[in-house]
């Protein structure tokens, strides 16, 4: 292919990236770009719009400073994925065309008097607008309207080309030695049109709020001699009567197909607490001793209680009465003993009780009897077994006042035998 043909062709396909550029967005309100929906990838690039002021965010009715009243920087920087998917791996020998545009900006009062800056920062390691390679140097021919810019850079070998010689080859500086910029996919592109230029600002805003973008195409010859274009589409910006982004987020919402990153509900929600707590308080408790607390509670309850036994009121026996004995001199053999019933002391148990002693009397059931010791305490003597109640066959002391009848028999027959002497 012939030099003449590879330019031909490079201006035609600039012209028709202008018609795309210009009619892409017309049916989506509020958002100018050719692709509303393009993502932002590595394939994509990093194309970034900067407006330096809040006012020239603000739709161009509402520009304090009059409609064609709004700065602008660009920075459009590739990637090797761009540039490999555009067939231009190794980077763009001769840059020849540079296009810009967007249907709802107005580029039509612009020149390059308004333009402060505009080059190549090679390797995109500088901040902000200084550049290495300044293509107004390169600049052959421009076009700004009411949609788009068009920029033209010289051929080293046209006639009148006025753009400095490459001051070594790839390796030192990548540069070839010849009149022809380079891009390179490590490079960014430049551009500052307002208020640091001579002329002033000229960009007029869209009337409409939204959110817009802006398209990029760069075109020229490969290090093969093949045309290659790489095509960016620009991050979004917002137009509106906003004081910053943060309100313009508040106003418009977020941008088509992202989120909003002011939005505090969006990063509170998926929170995982209720886990971690749920597993370590029964670990706590379990380490400090407190769960047990419920199962050690009834054990001094349960020892407690066989302590407090009625003990001291099994203790307070009851002290028999004193045996009333009446003896006789020896004149005779037969002799009466008669035992009273021991007194009861208030018990609630049925004690037994007393027997008088006959010495005539035989088979007499033996009673329980308490033997009290010197000390003064009393030790309770095994019962013997008892006969049920209705059964039992009476003895001396069985009733209520049966130990003193025993007494005044004892006594009538005294008398009786005394009188038969």
């Amino acid at each position: 292919m012939t030099r003449v043909n590879q330019t031909q062709k490079a201006v035609v396909v600039a012209v028709v990236a202008l018609s795309v550029v210009t009619v892409g967005a017309a049916g989506v309100k509020g958002v100018g770009a050719a692709d509303a929906t393009r993502p932002h990838g590595l394939e994509n690039g990093n194309y970034t719009v900067k407006l330096p002021f809040d006012t020239d965010h603000y739709p161009a009715s509402e520009n304090p400073g009059g409609e064609y009243n709004a700065s602008i920087n660009h920075f459009a920087a590739g990637t090797d994925e761009l540039f490999e998917d555009a067939g231009a791996g190794d980077g763009i020998e001769k840059l020849e065309y540079i296009v810009i545009g967007n249907p709802d900006v107005d580029f039509s009062q612009c020149s390059t008097s308004n333009t402060a800056a505009f080059g190549i920062d090679r390797d995109n390691d500088d901040p902000g607008t200084p550049t290495d390679v300044d293509l107004l140097s390169y600049l052959e021919k421009n076009k700004f309207n009411g949609s788009h810019i068009v920029v033209k850079l010289y051929d080293g070998d046209e006639l009148g080309a006025q753009s400095r010689e490459d001051e070594g080859g790839k390796e030192a500086g990548r540069e070839d030695g010849d009149k022809n910029p380079e891009l390179y996919p490590e490079d960014e592109i430049v551009a500052h049109q307002g208020y640091r230029s001579s002329a002033g600002p000229c960009y007029r805003m869209p009337d409409e709020p939204g959110w817009y973008q802006i398209d990029g195409k760069a075109n020229g010859t490969n290090w093969q001699g093949q045309f290659a274009e790489v095509e960016l589409t620009s991050h979004y910006f917002y137009v509106c009567e906003c004081d910053s982004e943060r309100e313009a987020y508040e106003t418009l919402g977020p941008p088509p197909g992202q989120d909003d990153p002011y939005d505090s509900t969006s990063s509170s929600t998926p929170t995982p607490t209720p886990a971690p707590t749920a597993t370590a308080t029964p670990t706590e408790a379990a380490s400090s001793g407190d769960s047990r607390t419920p199962t050690a509670t009834p054990t001094p309850a349960a020892t407690a209680t066989p302590t407090a036994t009625p003990t001291p009121a099994a203790t307070a026996t009851p002290t028999p009465a004193p045996t009333a004995t009446s003896t006789q001199e020896p004149r005779g053999t037969a002799t009466a003993t008669a035992t009273p019933r021991p007194q009861d002391t208030a018990t609630a148990t049925s004690q037994p009780q007393g027997t008088a002693t006959a010495a005539d009397g035989g088979g007499q059931q033996p009673a329980a009897t308490t033997a009290t010791a010197p000390g003064g305490s009393a030790r309770q003597a095994p019962q013997s077994q008892q006969q049920p109640e209705g059964v039992r066959t009476p003895t001396a002391g069985a009733g209520p006042g049966f130990g003193v009848l025993a007494a005044l028999g004892g006594l009538l027959a005294l008398v009786l035998l005394a009188r038969r002497r």
